[in-house]
């Protein structure tokens, strides 16, 4: 899960809510801690991903913002949520997505018009579009890419590694 700081954020008031809110949420990781302009929260364990959803519908009324939540389902492809002000904008996935899971979700690539606003000033749209809707070998790839060109930690390999779990099932970045 992905938020953004924005100046137009009270971050000297949000930022306890936010923790207080994500004080407790099984084996997750956040980065709040720190002064950056993006922040991410990380859970290998099932069971608490599936509530990221709600978390990401209240975290982004919350914040006003957009919110994304990524699962990586495997490195092929993975699911992508896009939130904003409280509102779900679109599920979708990001690379080559399997028959059943696609059959299971219904989802489609991401839609450009939904994900613009997230691109930072100067950034490039080719490379915005290609990671978004291309398929690179691993969607680790595209993802990291998509985390340079927003300024959200949609993959933080230095978040990742904090995780506990990451020591026990590494993944292969």
């Amino acid at each position: 899960l992905s938020i953004r700081r924005t100046p137009e954020m009270d971050w000297k008031n949000l930022k306890p809510r936010l923790e207080m809110f994500l004080y407790g949420k099984d084996a997750a990781v956040t980065d709040l801690s720190q002064d950056l302009s993006g922040y991410g929260m990380v859970t290998f364990y099932p069971d608490t991903g599936a509530v990221m959803p709600n978390l990401a519908e209240r975290i982004s009324k919350m914040t006003g913002d957009y919110v994304v939540i990524t699962q990586i389902v495997d490195s092929d492809f993975c699911l992508v949520q896009l939130y904003y002000n409280g509102q779900q904008l679109e599920e979708s996935y990001i690379g080559r997505i399997y028959l059943e899971i696609w059959l299971q979700h219904r989802v489609r690539k991401p839609r450009m018009s939904l994900w613009l606003p997230l691109l930072k000033e100067g950034g490039d749209r080719t490379q915005f579009k290609k990671a978004l809707r291309g398929s690179s070998v691993f969607v680790e790839d595209q993802l990291t890419t998509l985390s340079k060109l927003t300024g959200l930690p949609i993959l933080d390999d230095t978040l990742l590694e904090t995780a506990p779990e990451f020591k026990i099932m590494p993944l292969f970045f």
